[in-house]
Order: C-alpha cells, then structure tokens, then sequence
C-alpha cells in the first residue's frame, strides 16, 4: 500500500482513496480490525468531501470475514452517519456516492439490500453510484433521479487480460461538472474520447451471419444508436444481448494454446451491443452513436 501511496503522491492532483475487497487484511476475520492496514495508510474508510457544487461521500460496502470471504453490504454505522450527513445538505443538491461493490448487478437483476435506507436518506437529491469491482461497465437508473456508474477497470478483467469481461476497453469513467451541468464519458486507455464504438462486419459474429454487429460500451438507455448504407438513413438499430466476440475469441485462443484459464476468467454477456442486417449490394456502412448529452460518435465500414 504504501508503494501505491508514493506514486499517487507523484500525480500532482487531489486523490481519495476507496477501500475494496482486496484492500482489506485476509488473514484477519473482524471486518473492523481487517481495515487496519489500509487506514494507517490512506486514512478512513468512509468520509465526504465537496468538489464545485457536488458533494461526494466515500462508503466501504465490504464487510470482510477473513481469507477473501466478505459480504457486499453496506454496515449500520454508515448507514447512520450517511443518514445524518444528508440532513445537513439543501433537498436537491447532486450527491455521488463512490463504494466499490456496485449496488445493482443486472446479469443477476438484483439490488443490494442494504441500499434501501440510503436510498430513503437521500430521496429528493439528484443520486450518483460510481461503483467498480465487477471489471464490466454499465450506466443503469436504479430509480427515478438515481444513478449508478458501475465503471469498467484500468486492468482489464483479472488484471492482465486486454479488456473487460463485457468486452469494454481499459479505461475510466471521467465526470465534468460545469455549474449546473454534469457529465460523464468513458475514457480508454488507448483511444482518443470520441472512440466510443466497435464494429463488426457481416459474417464476423456468431449467430449473426448476416448482420453488422456494433458495440457501444457506454450506452445507457438516453443512447440513440442509428445507421446509414451507402449515406441512405436505415434507421435505430436492433439491441442485442452477447458475449463480445473479440474477448471470447482471446480466450478461445489461449485455450486452444493449452492455457489453463482462472474461473472468472469468462466473457460476460450484456446489453450495449446492437445489429442491422445491410442490403446485400451494399458497399459501405455507417453507424452513428448519439449520447444523453448530445455527442455524437461515428464509425464507418466498407462492405466490399
């Protein structure tokens, strides 16, 4: 931790630390106790700061049991001073809430169930999640004026592989505020801001032989995702739910190589992924992305 510390202190910018499972001691069983290490180092495990005219709280929603065991749980002492905190700030005011495990996995359509009395304390505040932890990205409304960011990873899935496990690029979630407004786009690692899509041509993805295939990693549902052939309009594309086929093909390779795989070491399958069958004279296609806060991002393909 302390190696970590030292290159954050090279950054030259503010940095607020969040505890996650693999911050905490395996070897000791008490939640509490098994923070140690990490507080000595980084300071506490839940606090809040302001940054323009956002107010940011900081939770840990791992409660830990010893040797990787933990549940993803928000305990009652936050609960209560979360609670408290919120009596202290204008009803209406923007509130993002960071902790590491996300509060909704939609592959398992399930909320955590010690949401409910946060949600309850700041009911009436526009309400950001900005989770991590699942090495998947997705932007769900958990409910009216609430939001969750369930960002993607720096490392990949299982730190070394070259995407996340839904087949969005390393990168991160990076917010904007500008007086009233705030915003947010994924940054990858290799890519400039505007890349924010992936096409596949007919004949490239399995079971849609005939269609073009496009991944837009940071959908939520305020996208607009449409085509052109050959510059005539074709309309929205269909949204499908797959596996990305440049992950699942990586790990087809490296089991065929005799690679023996770690256990998450899977592809998840998810929803921003789209499909449009092209006319079958068609020489080009287009496919344009318009996100919630009107930015638009364009990719083109040659068919033949």
């Amino acid at each position: 931790m302390a190696g970590v510390k030292g290159l954050f202190g090279q950054l030259g910018i503010p940095v607020y630390p969040l505890i996650g499972n693999h911050d905490h001691d395996r070897a000791v069983s008490d939640d509490d106790a098994s923070a140690e290490n990490y507080r000595r180092c980084f300071g506490p495990t839940y606090y809040a700061f302001d940054l323009g005219r956002t107010h940011y709280i900081v939770l840990d929603d791992i409660i830990y049991h010893g040797d990787k065991h933990y549940d993803e749980q928000l305990d009652t002492l936050q609960l209560a001073w979360a609670a408290r905190y919120a009596r202290l700030l204008p009803t209406g005011s923007r509130v993002c809430i960071a902790m590491h495990a996300p509060v909704y996995k939609s592959w398992l359509n399930h909320t955590m169930e010690s949401i409910e009395p946060l949600l309850a304390a700041f009911a009436g505040f526009e309400l950001h999640f900005i989770t991590g932890h699942t090495h998947i990205n997705s932007n769900y409304e958990v409910r009216d004026g609430v939001t969750e960011h369930n960002v993607a990873q720096l490392c990949g899935n299982l730190w070394h592989d070259p995407m996340n496990a839904d087949g969005t690029p390393k990168g991160y979630q990076l917010f904007r505020e500008s007086g009233d407004d705030f915003e947010w786009q994924y940054q990858s690692l290799d890519e400039p801001a505007d890349r924010q899509l992936r096409l596949w041509l007919p004949g490239q993805v399995e079971g849609y032989g005939d269609r073009l295939v496009v991944k837009a990693w940071n959908w939520d549902p305020h996208w607009t995702v449409v085509w052109y052939e050959d510059g005539r309009y074709r309309g929205a594309m269909q949204r499908i739910h797959i596996a990305d086929p440049d992950y699942t093909a990586r790990l087809d390779s490296l089991r065929s190589a005799g690679v023996r795989l770690a256990h998450a070491q899977s592809a998840r399958p998810t929803n921003f992924y789209f499909a449009a069958r092209p006319s079958a004279d068609a020489h080009a296609v287009t496919v344009v992305a318009t996100d919630r806060f009107g930015r638009r991002y364009t990719e083109q393909l040659r068919l033949r």
